[in-house]
């Protein structure tokens, strides 16, 4: 493989996952004009079209598609090559891509391992986004290498629990059930809820103890932030079941645990296969857990 050869699918690789001409160029430091030239080129070796192109949008065409798996594992293979001579040196090098939660709980400190890594080994690129709900997914299909948000994955996906967090009662100090010291689902069947996405961890373990117990769970309110969602529950305008993690301290906001408890809120570091699969990734997710075991004790 040439050069040229393995540049246009890096370049390949960088607009199929940012769906985007001008953000994968940003991606790789080149110029628009550049990428969307080694595109052309590569769909005329190739003999096919890899993107439908729109005004504001890019999508894979089915041989787009075919060739994204493929194309990954080719610039895995490059990399892991790299790092094995790297590794024989004593030296990590690559990309270290990490999905995290849009509200990490504070006490985790995910920044300590981040500087940790950095300092340890600065030759380890690192690249940290946000991830939604089905952020399982983007291990699977190689886009990531680590994820640390709630929830334990499919089979072929492991999971470490980093922490647990209950499911509490959430009110404000005017509602009926404040002063309470714990609240069964059955004294909130008449309650109106504001609840997180479907989705979400948080709506599936609720909704699977509501349905469970016999119980309807009214929420006509679904609200993908969790400061607005406490916001509307300071108003009065409902009542949530919400992990203890997100939960500020204010007199005016009750939480309150639940009697049964509900199974619990677990953040997870989570990777595709038995371990992470590449030396930069295992070696941060020792950082990680290591930070927190020290801090236990």
């Amino acid at each position: 493989m040439t050069v040229l050869e393995f540049r246009q699918l890096t370049h390949f690789v960088a607009v199929a996952e940012e769906r985007s001409f001008t953000k994968a160029a940003r991606r790789v430091h080149i110029v628009q004009s550049g990428i969307s030239a080694s595109i052309s080129a590569l769909e005329r070796e190739l003999g096919v079209e890899l993107f439908y192109r729109t005004r504001h949008t890019v999508e894979l065409t089915e041989a787009g598609r075919a060739l994204l798996g493929e194309a990954r594992r080719v610039l895995s293979a490059v990399s892991g090559a790299r790092e094995a001579v790297a590794r024989s040196q004593g030296i990590l090098t690559g990309t270290l891509r990490v999905g995290v939660m849009t509200m990490l709980p504070t006490d985790l400190r995910f920044a300590g391992p981040v500087a940790q890594m950095r300092e340890l080994h600065p030759g380890v690129a690192l690249k940290i986004s946000e991830v939604p709900a089905g952020h399982h997914d983007l291990l699977k299909d190689e886009s990531l290498d680590l994820t640390v948000a709630p929830g334990h994955g499919p089979p072929g996906v492991t999971s470490i629990v980093l922490a647990t967090y209950p499911i509490v009662f959430v009110c404000r100090a005017a509602h009926r059930l404040a002063d309470q010291r714990s609240v069964s689902l059955g004294a909130l069947r008449d309650e109106t809820f504001v609840s997180t996405p479907p989705d979400w961890l948080t709506s599936r373990v609720v909704e699977r103890a509501f349905t469970d117990a016999g119980l309807d769970h009214h929420a006509p309110i679904e609200v993908g932030q969790i400061p607005l969602l406490i916001d509307l529950v300071l108003r009065g305008v409902g009542v949530a079941l919400l992990p203890a993690l997100v939960l500020p301290a204010t007199p005016e906001l009750r939480v309150i645990p639940l009697d049964p408890p509900l199974p619990s809120w677990d953040l997870t570091a989570s990777y595709l296969g038995t371990q992470p699969t590449t030396a930069a990734a295992r070696e941060f997710l020792r950082l990680l857990i290591s930070d927190l075991r020290d801090r236990d004790h």
